[in-house]
C-alpha cells in the first residue's frame, strides 16, 4: 500500500499542484504552524502501515475460525490472494469502475431525496 502511495504521489504530483490541489500535509502548516507538518505525515505513514496490517490479522482469523485452516496459512492465502489481484490490474479496474460507481450512488442519492420530498409534499396535500 505504501508503494502504492509513493508511485501515486510521484505520477500525479505535478498535475496536483497544478490544480492547486491540497492534501492533509499541506493544511497543517497553513493552518497549524510549519512545526506539525513532519509530525503529522509521520502518523498518516505509520496509520497507513497498520491499515493492512490490521486487514492481513482479521483474515487470518477467519480463515482459522470460519475455515478451519492455521492462522499463517490463512494470511498467506490472503497475501498471495491480494498480490494475484494487484498484479493483474486490480487496483486499475477498482480506481475506473469506482468513478463509475460513484457517479450511480450519487445520482440515486439524489433520486431518493427528490422521491422522498414529492412523496412528503404529496402526504402533506392529503391532511
Amino acid at each position: 500500500m505504501g508503494l502504492r502511495l509513493l508511485l501515486t504521489g510521484v505520477s500525479f504530483a505535478k498535475r496536483m499542484n497544478a490544480m492547486k490541489l491540497l492534501s492533509l500535509p499541506d493544511i497543517c502548516p497553513i493552518h497549524d504552524g510549519g512545526g506539525i507538518e513532519a509530525p503529522a505525515s509521520s502518523l498518516m505513514i505509520f496509520s497507513f502501515c497498520i491499515l493492512p496490517t490490521g486487514n492481513l490479522v482479521a483474515g487470518g482469523f477467519l480463515f482459522e475460525r470460519l475455515l478451519g485452516r492455521s492462522y499463517l496459512g490463512g494470511v498467506l492465502i490472503i497475501v498471495a490472494i491480494v498480490l494475484t489481484y494487484t498484479l493483474a490490474g486490480g487496483m486499475f479496474s477498482d480506481a475506473y469502475s469506482g468513478r463509475t460507481g460513484a457517479v450511480r450512488g450519487c445520482r440515486r442519492a439524489g433520486g431518493a431525496t427528490c422521491h422522498r420530498g414529492r412523496s412528503e409534499l404529496t402526504a402533506r396535500r392529503s391532511l
